[in-house]
């Protein structure tokens, strides 16, 4: 069947030439005139929310403040069980990752729940939370939809307040769910002085200092 359909191809080879032409002609057409969109967010009936507690804080102060976040997740019929990492990435962030009933046992959609859960997890208190759920499409997986790098050969003051004029705005729009920036002025900072000459003549290092401080 192979052979003779391959001989009929080679034997009508301007035929064969005209129809590829065709198709490349099509192609183009259908790149130019239809319609694009981003891929729209489907209901795969998983929400994620990820928690942020200052940097100062340990993975107690974490687990602590993101048990409120518990209460709010019982409030909504709708999520059927979630599960809670506290402390994965580091002390300061946690993760629930909430599995929704099915389809035809609830009323309200994903689309419809992650605002209203955004705006009571946002209520809570020594954390800072967000809700979103999975991309639309495999493999761009990779944070927020939106983002930005903003830089300057400045002071990190100057990023800082030019940071937080460019969240005002963002949250001015209300175009945004979520918004937040990596550059916090949260992290107290202890100097201390060490007598070295002390700490030499009791056969203290440097480095035996620095490790049991980092551990208190």
């Amino acid at each position: 069947w192979y052979s003779a359909r391959l001989a009929t191809v080679l034997d009508n080879g301007r035929a064969v030439a005209v129809f590829i032409v065709g198709i490349f002609a099509v192609t183009a057409f259908l790149f130019l005139h239809t319609t694009n969109e981003l891929a729209p967010t489907e209901d795969q009936s998983v929400m994620i929310s990820v928690m942020k507690a200052p940097q100062y804080a340990n993975i107690d102060y974490t687990t602590t403040y993101a048990r409120h976040a518990d209460e709010v997740l019982t409030t909504y019929p709708e999520i059927k069980e979630y599960l809670t990492f506290i402390g994965r990435g580091g002390p300061t962030q946690g993760n629930f990752i909430m599995q929704m009933k099915p389809w035809e046992q609830r009323k309200r959609s994903v689309k419809e729940i992650m605002p209203l859960l955004q705006k009571d997890i946002a209520k809570v208190e020594g954390v800072s939370g967000f809700v979103f759920t999975f991309p639309p499409l495999p493999g761009t997986f990779g944070g927020m939809p939106v983002q930005a790098v903003v830089s300057t050969p400045g002071t990190y003051k100057a990023l800082y307040d030019n940071m937080e004029e460019l969240k005002e705005r963002a949250r001015a729009s209300g175009l945004f769910q979520v918004i937040d920036s990596d550059l916090t002025f949260n992290n107290p900072t202890i100097k201390l002085n060490i007598d070295r000459s002390k700490a030499h003549d009791l056969g203290i290092s440097m480095q035996s200092v620095a490790t049991t401080l980092s551990t208190l």
